[in-house]
This record gives C-alpha cells, sequence and structure tokens, in this order.
C-alpha cells in the first residue's frame, strides 16, 4: 500500500510557502522527505512495545483505540539501544505516536511520517546518558520525516529524574540517567500546523518543537516549522539546558498572531545559528535567547526580532556575535 495524497499535498504546500519566503529551491530537501513505496498496513494499537536493538520499517499504522502511547519503552524495562523506525506512516495516534522512557543510544527515526496525532505529542521521549558513549556518536538522530496536523508538539526531548508520584506503585527513580549523552541531531524535517488543537483547550500550549535540558549537545539541520495557516499559534522552537547548540537552515513562519516567540533557547552555553528564517506576521515576532552565553547569528533573513539576555539586538537580518 503506498502512502496516501495528502502527505503530498502538505509537503507540496509547505515546500511553496517555504520556498516563497526562503528565495530558494527546496527540491533536494524535500523529496528526501516521508516514506516511499509498499507500506505493510497494521494496527498502532494501545501501545506497540519497543526493545533494544528493534527496527521497524516499510509499515503502515493506524490507531483505533481512544488512548494509546505508541512506540512504547516502559521506566522499569531499562535502557534502550539500537532503534530505528524508518519508511514508516503513523496516522490518527490518540494521545502520542511515540512515548518512550530511558532512550539512550542510537535511537533513530528516518523517513516517517506522523499524521494527526491528538491531543498531545508525536515524539515524547526521556532522554539518558550513557557512560558508554563513542566519541562523535549519536544519542537520537531524527531525519527526512513529515510531523502533519499534530494536535499540541511534534517533537518533545526531555531528561527526567522521576516518573510518577513518589510513594505510589507507577514511581520510578530515572535520576541514574542524567548523565552526559551524545548529540541530539534534528536533520531536514518539516513540521506542519503543529499545536492545531491548542485554542480548543484540549492540548497543552507548547513549542512545535521542544528539547528541554539534557546532558546532550544539539544539532539542528533544515528544521521546517510551517505554522503559516495558523491565525492563533503557539511558538516554533524551544531549546532548554544544552551546553552547545547549533542551529542551520531553519525556517519558523506563522501565518497569524504568535502567543509566543517564534524560538525561545535559554540556559546556553553556546549557540550558533546560521542561514535561518525566522518570521511572525502578528505577536511575538522575535528569537528570545535567555541566559546565553556566547551567540554567533548569521545569514540570517525574516522580520524577526533578537532578544539577547534581556536585551534588543535587532532584527534577525542583522549578524551578531555577542558573549555575556
Amino acid at each position: 500500500m503506498n502512502a496516501p495524497h495528502g502527505i503530498a499535498e502538505a509537503l507540496y504546500q509547505s515546500r511553496r510557502v517555504l520556498e516563497g519566503a526562503l528565495e530558494r529551491d527546496l527540491g533536494p530537501v524535500f523529496s528526501s522527505i516521508g516514506p516511499r513505496g509498499r507500506l505493510e498496513p497494521g494496527i498502532l494499537g494501545e501501545r506497540f512495545e519497543l526493545s533494544s536493538g528493534q527496527t521497524v520499517r516499510d509499515r503502515w499504522l493506524d490507531s483505533f483505540v481512544e488512548w494509546g502511547v505508541g512506540f512504547h519503552n516502559a521506566p522499569q524495562d531499562g535502557p534502550i539501544d539500537d532503534v530505528t523506525l524508518e519508511n514508516l506512516l503513523v496516522r490518527n495516534a490518540t494521545k502520542w505516536a511515540s512515548r518512550l522512557y530511558r532512550a539512550r543510544r542510537r535511537m533513530r527515526v528516518r523517513r516517517a511520517a506522523f499524521v494527526g496525532t491528538a491531543p498531545e505529542h508525536d515524539l515524547y521521549w526521556n532522554i539518558a546518558g550513557s557512560d558508554e558513549r563513542v566519541p562523535g556518536e549519536l544519542s537520537v538522530h531524527v531525519s527526512d520525516s513529515l510531523f502533519l496536523d499534530t494536535g499540541s508538539q511534534a517533537i518533545q526531548f526531555v531528561q527526567r529524574t522521576t516518573e510518577g508520584a513518589r510513594g505510589s506503585p507507577d514511581f520510578h527513580d530515572l535520576s541514574d540517567d542524567v548523565r552526559r549523552g551524545g548529540p541530539i541531531f534534528l536533520e531536514r524535517n518539516v513540521v506542519r500546523n503543529a499545536g492545531r488543537l491548542i485554542g480548543d483547550g484540549s492540548a497543552r500550549a507548547a513549542f512545535a518543537v521542544s528539547l528541554f535540558p539534557s546532558l546532550n549537545p544539539v544539532g539542528i539541520r533544515a528544521l521546517f516549522v510551517d505554522k503559516s495557516m495558523q491565525e492563533d499559534a503557539t511558538g516554533c522552537l524551544l531549546v532548554q539546558g544544552h551546553e552547545r547548540v547549533v542551529i542551520d537552515g531553519a525556517a519558523l513562519l506563522v501565518g497569524g498572531e504568535a502567543h509566543q516567540p517564534l524560538a525561545k533557547i535559554e540556559d546556553v552555553e553556546e549557540l550558533t545559528i546560521t542561514g535561518g528564517f525566522f518570521d511572525a506576521k502578528r505577536g511575538q515576532n522575535w528569537l528570545d535567547l535567555r541566559n546565553v552565553g556566547r551567540l554567533r547569528l548569521a545569514r540570517c533573513r525574516g522580520t524577526a526580532l533578537v532578544h539577547w539576555n534581556s536585551t534588543d539586538r535587532g532584527r534577525v537580518s542583522e549578524d551578531l556575535v555577542l558573549e555575556a
């Protein structure tokens, strides 16, 4: 079974909007995004348990349950390594498309499409560090994927120290996972119409992509967050509590009023933003950079302002090199 026409249409619409904003051909990037070829149909169900070393490939998975956690690894199951989700279509996941605990090393999502997840997130992963990491090895790599019409957030990565209420049977101490890990790398991903349920109160007001504090460097290349169709929108990108963050070739667009900053990046020692496009028609049309030690901003376009450590530094189109 081939992927539905709706994916191609969504990619076409976002490509058209983004090429108009960026004034460059995105064909080479967009041609790699999403599943292709024949996909084996199946059911995602309430949970699709994953274990270390597992690959799920060439599947079309629909959800027919009222509440589900999708691709899943429970806290008590221990850290999980070497998982690949590749060439997948996951539709209408009810709550999460994937909720993983203790995702540690070589976790990969490639050429996937997550469509219509509601009311929560496509990828909600708790990241675990490791003393066994290999130099240059990625902890998480999400690439060439489409996140379409998500109720809340396309991606939320966190590093929790606990899960559940202390003293309850569901309590888990995850403090041993708070260790330095390999890079988190997001590469060539399209997020279209994320946070679509915010206005009706059924989803949390959140950024489309959220990387909460963890002991991992962060690399983001060619992340396209398209909220051009939303009259009222939350933010596009949140990054908190990482030593080094590099963002190259990102485009964050809001077509109506932004009720949060386009990007909020805080508690970062070194931040580099290059070759990006940042624009909201109304509202909080700025990058909110708080407690950022060193900032390099170059070759960016758009009307958004830069707020760095509570000071206004002009528009994103003005190159900056700053140190606190």
